[in-house]
Formats: structure tokens, C-alpha cells, sequence
């Protein structure tokens, strides 16, 4: 989980760079929604990774986004 607070962290300082930064807030806000989007993909592949028996294996990178959001409602 440490990967997923240094992402999250790491957005929230995007964040804040976007609120301080004149005509550049749209740069770093789109960094930012990067960063927290990562942090959700490493939580969800983290969590799905728990659970005995799921298919795809949620820790390959051939798992797309849309089947970890799909396992994800269907096991978390």
C-alpha cells in the first residue's frame, strides 16, 4: 500500500500546484487526476489480488481497467 499513499500524496501536491499556478491549473490538474487514477488502479489490483481463485489475475498487466472496475464490484 505504500506505492498507493505515494500516488495518492503525490496528486494532492498536483493539486495543490494547479491551485497556486496561474493559466497552468489545467496541466497539473490533469497530472493530478493521473496520479490519484493510479492510486485507485494499485489499491483495486492490491485488494482483487487477496481474493482466492479470481479470474483474470488481477496482477498482470494484461487485466485492462474496465475488468479490475468489473471485479472489483463483483468481489470488494
Amino acid at each position: 500500500m505504500e506505492d498507493v499513499t505515494k500516488k495518492l500524496q503525490e496528486g494532492f501536491e498536483r493539486l495543490n500546484k494547479a491551485a497556486e499556478t496561474p493559466g497552468g491549473e489545467k496541466d497539473f490538474l490533469g497530472l493530478a487526476l493521473i496520479s490519484f487514477h493510479g492510486a485507485l488502479e494499485k489499491h483495486l489490483r492490491s485488494r482483487l489480488s487477496e481474493v482466492p481463485g479470481i479470474t483474470p489475475d488481477p496482477r498482470s498487466s494484461q487485466t485492462g481497467w474496465k475488468t479490475l472496475a468489473d471485479l472489483a464490484e463483483e468481489h470488494l
